[in-house]
């Protein structure tokens, strides 16, 4: 029990270090970002959404009326969480770019397998179903929020 609670608080910890880090460089990030970005990560956000629901047996549409809510409200209620994901993406794709931080093609390998293993499906059905600079870019960002955590400097 004192592991498990010791756990909780070290991932819990992590996890805020890791949003403090995220509102910093998202806070200081300046460029202008074309709406169609955000509106395009909202799309993706309520089809996520949308799947999470036919997965319990409803519809969008049984949703927004039992919430009383209308579509547009309802995907504007995604609209904080679509710039900031956006924001974080773009942000970690310059510092990737700045600091040349890739995958190497071992990684990349290593990474289909994991997911290959994970989904119970042959690697080159993994390698159709997703293609290897799609695979790679996300892989620079997971490795440069680390580059970043591991190199940040922490003051009170």
């Amino acid at each position: 029990m004192k592991s498990k609670l010791e756990h909780e608080r070290e991932h819990a910890a992590e996890d805020a270090f890791e949003s403090d880090l995220m509102e910093q460089i998202v806070g200081g990030l300046k460029a202008e970002i074309p709406d169609v970005m955000f509106e395009n990560q909202i799309d993706d956000n309520v089809r996520q959404f949308e799947q999470r629901l036919r997965s319990q047996g409803l519809s969008i549409e049984s949703y927004l009326q039992y919430t009383g809510n209308e579509m547009e409200e309802f995907r504007n209620s995604f609209r904080d969480a679509a710039e900031k994901s956006v924001k974080m993406r773009l942000a970690l794709e310059k510092i990737s770019q700045i600091e040349n931080i890739t995958p190497t093609d071992e990684e990349i390998e290593e990474e289909f397998n994991k997911l290959a293993e994970q989904y119970k499906i042959d690697i080159e059905q993994v390698k159709n179903l997703i293609p290897k600079p799609d695979l790679s870019k996300d892989m620079s960002i997971s490795k440069t929020l680390q580059f970043i955590k591991d190199n940040a400097v922490v003051s009170q």
